[in-house]
């Protein structure tokens, strides 16, 4: 009788050292935060997403989606290559992009996240993110969770930062991209504290109709 033995799949760590670098601009990589960001939305409540752009540091805070609790952060946040998300339903699905783009900013980081309805939140850090000689295992640290009960949170603090990003541009670039949430009130967006606002499109003559895309 053949003796049973476990195997299990392993990824390179290299590997994701490669994928830091699969981004043209820093701008897009900062994107990659936002869209994870967009995708934790909950229906008929609206997203409030700050950026804070600084010599050295980059923040990111999101306020009001669905958040983040211990197991979201292991299962969805840290498991590279996998994701739930589905085609039609949210915007990435190959559970890469956010930590990638963590990568490509900077060297370092931090996250405190916690789910909406729960009055914690959970928290990690890295400090030597770039070095990808070994896969991470993170200690995660309870605290309370600095907006309402109803609310989740996520915030992404990102150190060592060497990529340049024009916090002048990025406003244009992120009403370009969001506009149809900006317009309906679902997502509010500011950077450094400013809000983003679409500018408005001179029109001849205005139609409205609707596209199903994507499912």
């Amino acid at each position: 009788m053949t003796a049973r033995r476990t195997v299990r799949e392993r990824i390179d760590p290299r590997l994701t050292a490669s994928l830091f670098a699969n981004y043209r601009s820093a701008s897009d990589a900062l994107l990659e935060l936002v869209d994870n960001a967009v995708d934790s939305r909950i229906p008929g409540a609206a997203l409030h997403v700050d950026l804070a752009i600084r010599p050295g540091t980059i923040a990111m805070t999101a306020v009001g989606g669905a958040g983040m609790g211990p197991a979201e952060l292991e299962r969805d946040y840290l498991r590279w290559g996998a994701s739930r998300k589905r085609a039609g339903d949210r915007i990435g699905r190959y559970g890469q992009g956010g930590k990638a783009a963590i990568g490509h900013l900077g060297n370092r980081f931090t996250i405190v996240a916690g789910r909406a309805g729960e009055t914690r939140a959970t928290g990690f850090e890295d400090v030597a993110y770039r070095d990808r000689s070994r896969l991470r295992t993170y200690e995660l640290h309870e605290r309370p969770k600095p907006v309402p009960v109803a609310e989740g949170y996520v915030r992404i603090e990102i150190g060592e930062v060497d990529r340049k990003v024009d916090a002048r541009r990025l406003p244009a670039r992120l009403a370009e991209v969001y506009r149809p949430l900006l317009l309906a009130g679902d997502l509010a967006l500011t950077v450094n504290r400013a809000p983003v606002t679409p500018p408005g499109w001179e029109l001849a003559e205005r139609h409205v109709f609707a596209v199903r895309g994507g499912g």
